[in-house]
């Protein structure tokens, strides 16, 4: 699904603008990311994406429909990976089937389908305090996966996960995206997280959040570790480098 903003503008207080974004259209099926310093807006293009904030002026579209209207069809992915201690891998992906109402073999279906897609086929009985940082990651992937969303929002997933953990769960998910087809919006702070994964880099200024930049990741998809090594790839890192540097503040 296409998403859409149109002379969008929010205020978190009267008369002092976060997030200016006067057009923006992001392609269906294209993973978009968003770089820029603390506080620029990025966490909040995706609140309103989600529809959990409304644009203080305005426009945000999910093909034709507002946000609100469209969240039975939206995953999101947090940077803690917000997991109930309680139940075990197989019931926290199930979680938002669960409160669809979906029937029983169709959440245990879907649960054991996304927990082989991200490798936890083995660990589904087991407890998020028996797992490590990056495994909890993958559990609140597959969850959110679940539903079949048709827009995946993903905030920082993987910053708090060492480098070697963040590099394999990045494979994988361009790996997921390439095969789901989904749209998704990815805020990061780490340009090379954002020129592996993206098809487009938006870098956003700080204070009020704008858009300064807006690069196309044109690299073969899905993307693998060798590709880190090439070339197209170091040049699209130092270039959007050099963008942040120079236009804004980090």
């Amino acid at each position: 699904m296409s998403i859409t903003f149109k002379n969008v503008t929010k205020n978190h207080l009267p008369g002092e603008t976060v997030l200016s974004v006067p057009r923006l259209e992001l392609a269906d099926g294209a993973l978009t990311a968003v770089v820029g310093p603390s506080g620029c807006g990025k966490s909040t293009l995706l609140r309103l994406i989600g529809s959990l904030s409304a644009p203080t002026e305005g426009a945000v579209r999910i093909g034709n429909r507002a946000p609100a209207e469209s969240r039975g069809e939206m995953g999101a992915v947090f940077q803690d990976a917000t997991l109930l201690p309680w139940l075990n891998v197989r019931k926290n992906i199930e979680l938002a089937l669960r409160l669809r109402r979906a029937p029983r073999n169709e959440r245990h279906e879907a649960a054991e389908a996304q927990a082989r897609l991200v490798g936890l086929e083995d660990v589904l009985d087991r407890y998020p305090n028996q797992l490590s940082g990056g495994m909890r990651m993958r559990v609140s992937l597959a969850r959110a996966l679940a539903a079949n969303p048709r827009i995946l929002l993903l905030d920082e997933p993987f910053g708090a996960l060492d480098a070697m953990t963040r590099d394999r769960l990045n494979e994988e998910l361009s790996d997921l995206q390439a095969r789901g087809g989904w749209t998704a919006v990815f805020v990061t702070h780490s340009v090379t997280e954002a020129v592996f994964l993206a098809d487009r880099v938006l870098v956003f200024s700080t204070g009020p959040g704008r858009i300064v930049a807006d690069v196309a990741v044109e690299l073969p998809k899905p993307r693998r570790g060798e590709l880190r090594e090439t070339g197209d790839y170091q040049r699209l890192v130092a270039e959007l480098s050099a963008i942040l540097r120079s236009r804004c503040w980090m």
